[in-house]
């Protein structure tokens, strides 16, 4: 094609017709101009032509070829070089939604029975969401990665901020994914966490590489997911086989708590709530935010999120949930018996943050069992009847009485309770040598520190029943409440020297209620705790625990002589208030001699947790051979 330039001073020459040539026919015509010459607004000057009847503006088209031009020169390539591929443009992420599969994810996952409305899943389980883009997906050019963080400083070296590809096949166990279908500009991907990551609130973001550059895209999800600990798979640490037990310990959100004492067994119906909206939300929020002692790392751990569950439910330490108050005095708050679920507890709590006034074991126990479900640990409420507290760490109960038979109220620390209310929760215990996973006993209820924090357990049952309470955690209280021996003790006059007067074996642990499997009756559960009480194995539990307390030496064959002469108590089941009652001993001479015996009754006003009032009466007599 022929052309002709104009100047800045209007110059011409011949033009052909614009997409015409000079041959095919053709008759070439002179451009005559017309009109006058104006200014753009580079400060050029264009001349306008009339050709066959329409106009023309030279400057422009001259600008339009010469650009044709320099894209042809670019593409032209010698018959020894191939042309390139021309490169796709990476599309861009318009949304990520994880809503559309929202109700299918937690019904597969066991969630769907929370009443939040945010994507609530079980670790290691497949889940569906999507993503759109602005054109089709194409295999061949785009690679698609997923983002998860968790925690304040996400770490890849820490597990806590997982970056990984899309693959043909998810990788069991593992952080992993792959398109489940492409349906248009949408891509439905099937994605699963590892079968021990954290647990709690996570971001995630869909990013999307070109194979042929370094170009990528990345788009945040508006919306956190929420990672469960999962009893239904049986790589999770928490896996639990049996599907009623999953339903009782997991997913039912009421039931009963236990209390009275072992003669005189009652019940109160609680509302546990774990999927109520606030329930939730306080569990996540005690288990990410509230405690700095737990780390994002270790949120992935049942054994020490636990533990940490046990501190935030109480006051002491890190402004927990809820202040113990055993004095009576309520005027401030609310009555611990006042209580009837976890529900209106957190509700409170969570308002403001600030401790909810006031609890007692049955109240720390229900609060437990609610933020344990929430999370997907199993967990139930235990009572425990003639529940001791050993003060020591000597796993015995020691009471202490002068020369005149008088109790020595200064030297007793230790005290058995009518009931104390705990918790069980269900996982294995890789920390710990074969044999020591299933119920681990913990306690929220603030009694005795444990690595300087009000915390306890958790602890494995059979390491409660074998004795072995060298291994963690705590399990050397726990066992004293369930089986320590009560020891009376004479202290001499002047120097408080003291004797051993006799060793009562059958005190402690007269029960272990909770709620049966599906069912609103209690279950004894006493011998997940101890062997038969006074059998051999029973026995030499307790000869073993007490090797590792601070009073080794108290079964020792050398040492004096227990239960010369047996003394028993018998009561009424029931004594009403403002009623008379009687006291009936019976006394048993074990020994091949003649005794003389005084006996010192007295009757004193006693806390259910066995702190000591004021005394009712006192009285002495001698029996005579």
């Amino acid at each position: 094609m022929g052309s002709a330039a104009s100047g800045p001073n209007g110059g011409g020459g011949d033009e052909a017709a614009p997409g015409g040539g000079t041959g095919g026919g053709h008759k070439e015509s002179r451009a005559e101009p017309i009109g006058s010459s104006s200014s753009t607004s580079s400060g050029k000057r264009s001349l306008v032509y009339g050709y066959g009847g329409r106009r023309v503006d030279f400057a422009a088209f001259l600008h339009r070829e010469t650009n044709t031009t320099k894209d042809n020169n670019k593409n032209t390539t010698s018959p020894s070089q191939p042309a390139k591929e021309e490169t796709c443009k990476l599309p861009k992420i318009t949304s990520v939604d994880v809503t559309t599969n929202l109700w299918r994810n937690r019904e597969e996952h066991h969630t769907y029975e929370y009443d939040s409305q945010e994507l609530i899943l079980r670790r290691g389980q497949p889940f569906l969401f999507s993503f759109t883009l602005e054109r089709p997906y194409d295999g061949e050019k785009d690679e698609i990665a997923l983002e998860f963080s968790t925690g304040k400083k996400p770490s890849l070296t820490k597990g806590t901020r997982i970056v990984f590809t899309i693959a043909q096949e998810m990788e069991e166990g593992k952080w992993s994914a792959t398109i489940d279908k492409t349906e248009g500009n949408q891509v439905v991907l099937k994605a699963q966490t590892s079968n021990n990551c954290p647990v709690g609130r996570y971001s995630m973001s869909v990013i999307i590489k070109s194979k042929e550059s370094k170009e990528k895209q990345t788009l945040n999800c508006d919306k956190s997911i929420y990672m469960l600990f999962n009893p239904w798979l049986e790589k999770d640490t928490v896996y639990m086989e049996k599907e009623d037990e999953r339903e009782e310990f997991v997913l039912e959100d009421s039931g009963y708590l236990w209390y009275g004492s072992y003669k005189q067994i009652g019940k109160r119906r609680w509302n546990f709530g774990q999927f109520e909206d606030s329930a939730f939300e306080a569990a996540i929020y005690l288990l990410q935010d509230h405690n700095e002692a737990l780390s994002d790392a270790d949120r992935g751990n049942p054994i020490l999120v636990s533990r940490s569950m046990s501190a935030a439910i109480n006051v002491q330490d890190d402004g927990g949930v809820l202040v113990g108050r055993w004095d009576g005095e309520y005027g401030d708050g609310t009555r611990p018996t006042a209580w009837n679920g976890s529900v209106a507890i957190l509700e409170q709590y969570m308002k403001d943050k600030d401790p909810v006034h006031y609890g007692q074991c049955w109240v720390f126990s229900g609060v437990l069992t609610t933020i344990l479900r929430s999370l997907g640990i199993p967990a139930r409420s235990v009572t425990n009847y003639a529940s001791a507290h050993d003060t020591d760490s000597s796993m015995t109960i020691d009471k202490h009485f002068d020369e005149r038979g008088e109790s020595i109220e200064w030297m007793d620390s230790d005290s058995v309770w009518n009931f104390h209310v705990w918790n069980d929760c269900w996982m294995a215990r890789p920390d710990l040598p074969p044999g020591y996973g299933g119920w681990q006993a913990v306690d929220a209820t603030p009694q005795e520190t444990s690595e300087g924090i009000f915390q306890a357990g958790p602890a494995s049952l059979n390491a409660i029943r074998q004795g072995h309470v060298y291994l963690p955690y705590d399990t050397r209280f726990i066992f004293a409440e369930i089986n320590g021996d009560m020891v009376y003790w004479e202290a001499s006059d002047g120097d408080y020297n003291l004797d051993k007067l006799r060793c009562e074996s059958s005190s402690v642990g007269r029960g272990l209620y909770t709620k049966s499997v599906r069912q609103n009756t209690g279950e004894d559960i006493k011998t997940q705790y101890k062997h038969a009480e006074g059998s051999k194995e029973e026995r030499l539990a307790v000869e073993c625990a007490v090797q590792h307390g601070t009073k080794p030496d108290i079964y020792r064959p050398d040492g004096p002589i227990f239960d010369d002469v047996m003394f028993e108590i018998d009561t009424e089941d029931r004594v009403y208030v403002g009623s008379d009652f009687d006291v009936k001993i019976k006394l048993t001479n074990q020994s091949s001699e003649e005794r003389n015996v005084t006996l010192s009754v007295i009757v004193q006003v006693c806390f259910y947790t066995g702190v000591l009032a004021q005394k009712v009466k006192i009285e002495k007599k001698r029996s005579n051979p």
